[in-house]
């Protein structure tokens, strides 16, 4: 049950980080945009 608990946990950061690397990303390339914009 722990591993089964751990692997559910893992799977909700995993699913989190790439959104969250996601909009860091995003945002830098705005950034980028405006700046040579």
């Amino acid at each position: 049950p722990d591993v089964a608990e751990e692997g559910t946990d893992r799977g909700r950061l995993f699913k989190n980080v790439p959104e969250k690397e996601n909009y860091y990303i995003k945002v830098p390339a705005i950034l980028d945009d405006g700046g040579d914009a």
